[in-house]
This record gives structure tokens, C-alpha cells and sequence, in this order.
């Protein structure tokens, strides 16, 4: 299977979809994609090779039945998965067993203008310049470190 007909899925669930299922279809780490088709797949389960998988596409009688069956082929093996909406939720708990938990997760997105916006009013608020890290700037830091170092020491010989 061409792994790039993955990424239509993953586009239609850009905020739940896990890192880990990017990762494997871009084929950054090793893992697994099992679709409902190997050509214009509408369904996919995509899996770590340690037991952590995401569930995409639409659901189809014929994908629950096999994702069920996989899952309980696995159901004393490590086995989290990731849902990107409220269809799939009731998916899986369908086919929950009793060992089964179900757990929330948070998802954070990144605002770049707002993050912009952010440190501008930190510059400002305190007169402050950001710089880049650079070995310079390690060197003055770690000097810096070494003068106030210094400095409580004879403050403390002092008292």
C-alpha cells in the first residue's frame, strides 16, 4: 500500500489526530496501516509497534467487524487507541471489553500569532532582548553564572 493514500484521512482530523499516526505515515517510524482498501481507502487503523494505534476514515460494517476481531486478538497485549471524533468513541465502545478503560486525553495547538503577540508584550513589559542561542551566547551565559557565583560567595564571607 502507498502510504501517502493515508493522508487524506488524517487531513479531515487535523486537531485529534496523533503525532505517532503522521510519524508512521510518513513513514518517520516503523508501524502499521491496515485500510479497508489498498486503493482510495475510506477507513484505515494505524498502529505503532507498540500498541498504540488511531483510528480514521469513515466506519463501515466490514472494518468493525475486522478491527473487533483484532482487537480482541490483542486484548491481553498492550492496546491504547486514539479516536479523532465521537463516530469512532462509539465504535470503540462497542467492542470494549472488561478490561477495557476508557481514558480522556487533552489536545494543545499552537497559535503562532498569539505566541508572536505574547512575546512582544514580554519585551515590552520588561525591556528585555530575546537572542537567538548561539555558543556565544552559552559562553556569556555560563561567564555570567561564573561572576554571580563568585559574587554570593563574598557576599556570604562578608556576614
Amino acid at each position: 500500500m502507498d502510504y501517502n493514500q493515508i493522508i487524506p484521512l488524517l487531513l479531515k482530523t487535523p486537531k485529534t489526530t496523533p503525532t505517532n499516526a503522521w510519524a508512521i505515515v510518513e513513514k518517520y517510524i516503523e508501524g502499521n496501516i491496515y485500510s479497508n482498501t489498498n486503493i482510495h481507502p475510506k477507513t484505515a487503523l494505524i498502529g505503532t509497534d507498540n500498541g498504540t494505534y488511531f483510528l480514521c476514515g469513515e466506519p463501515s460494517k466490514g472494518f468493525i467487524d475486522e478491527f473487533s476481531t483484532f482487537y480482541m486478538e490483542r486484548k491481553e497485549e498492550r492496546f491504547t487507541i486514539f479516536s479523532p471524533n465521537k463516530l469512532w468513541d462509539e465504535v470503540i465502545e462497542s467492542v470494549m471489553t472488561s478490561n477495557t478503560k476508557k481514558m480522556k486525553r487533552n489536545i494543545f495547538s499552537w497559535n503562532a500569532k498569539e505566541f508572536v503577540q505574547e512575546v512582544q508584550s514580554i519585551r515590552e513589559a520588561y525591556d528585555i532582548e530575546i537572542h537567538p542561542i548561539t555558543k556565544d551566547s552559552i559562553i556569556k551565559s555560563s561567564n555570567l553564572m561564573k561572576r554571580i557565583i563568585k559574587q554570593i560567595g563574598e557576599v556570604q564571607s562578608n556576614t
